[in-house]
């Protein structure tokens, strides 16, 4: 079982972009994939500002801690699992921070290998 996890920083970053892109609901709001997801250390650093600010003013205006539960629940934590098992960790901490202008949301998700459970 692979041990350090700071090397997949990168693979895990493009991973995270890659999602979003092919999410055909969000993808046309994306203006900026680089600046969207930050990966620092086991932290997924998400910055709304990447979107257009009219799909943020619709999605994410007075309802952020709702909105952003169900990305991470439905978007991020299964295909996080599916990540460990292509690199071989049984389990990982993630802490989830969902940045937006003047909002912010944190979510802490233990996510297990599907192969493992």
């Amino acid at each position: 079982m692979e041990m350090e996890f700071a090397r997949y920083k990168p693979a895990l970053e493009r991973q995270l972009q890659s999602w979003f892109w092919l999410n055909n609901y969000m993808r046309p709001w994306i203006l900026s994939l680089d600046k969207l997801v930050e990966v620092q250390g086991s932290d997924i650093v998400i910055n709304l500002t990447a979107f257009n600010e009219l799909y943020t003013d619709r999605y994410f205006n007075g309802q952020v801690g709702e909105v952003c539960k169900k990305l991470v629940d439905n978007l991020l934590k299964p295909r996080l699992g599916l990540f460990l098992r292509e690199i071989g960790y049984k389990s990982h901490h993630f802490e989830i921070v969902i940045r937006g202008r003047g909002a912010m949301y944190k979510q802490v998700v233990n996510v297990k290998n599907p192969d493992w459970e």
